[in-house]
Formats: C-alpha cells, structure tokens, sequence
C-alpha cells in the first residue's frame, strides 16, 4: 500500500493535534504540519505532498498568498490545496485565483466528513 503524504498548515495547534488524530488513523497517510506559510512553503518543497490542508487566515500569514506561491512553483503546482476557513470572514471570487484551492471546508468540520473531503480530493487528483 502507497502512504501518501498530508500537509497541514495550521496555526491553532488544538485543531493540528485534531486533525492528525485523525488522518493518523488511517495507515495509508502520513501526516506532518507547520504553524506558518513559510514554514509550510518549504515542508511543501522538502516533502511534495499529496495535498495540503492549509488555513486561509492564518494570523501572521495570508493562507491565500502562500496558496498562490505553491501553485506558481513548478515543484508544488500539481498539489491540491484544501482551503480550511472559521468563516468569519468571506472570501470573494476575485480574490482567490480561479484553480488554487480544490475544496473550501468550515471549521469546524466532522472528523468522518473530513476523511471524505480527504479521500475524494486525492481519488480526483490522481
């Protein structure tokens, strides 16, 4: 079996220790993480994970820009991103280019429904 490689770029390490209880559950992935855009950038250069799950307010951070340098970097481009948001703050269309993010998801976000969003991003990525 092929473990794939999960990226979490997240500043609330409550919501890390969550999530990776929760992807570690299943054998088939490897989870590792970063609590800032920069740090995430060069896990995604050192690593070229599967997919990324990045947070788009990250309070030093604008998960957006870090997004969009990812998907400029012909290392990481072909890497989906899940875009994870509290929403409190909305997002328009103009300001997110048009293919960064394969999937908006809410926090908070049901652990089987997280699994799902996961499996079916990289089952159409590949």
């Amino acid at each position: 079996m092929t473990v794939q490689t999960i990226l979490h770029i997240e500043d609330n390490e409550i919501l890390i220790r969550l999530i990776a209880r929760v992807v570690q559950k299943n054998t088939a992935f490897q989870y590792i993480w970063a609590t800032d855009g920069p740090k995430g950038y060069e896990m995604a250069i050192e690593h070229i994970p599967d997919l990324i799950i990045m947070d788009i307010y990250l309070p030093t951070d604008n998960g957006v820009e870090w997004a969009k340098k990812l998907k400029l970097n012909p290392k990481t481009k072909h890497i989906p991103i899940m875009a994870l948001t509290a929403g409190t703050a909305t997002l328009t269309r103009w300001e997110i280019p048009l293919g960064t993010f394969a999937m908006f998801l809410r926090k908070p976000i049901a652990n089987d429904d997280l699994m799902h969003k996961i499996s079916q991003i990289l089952r159409t990525s590949n």
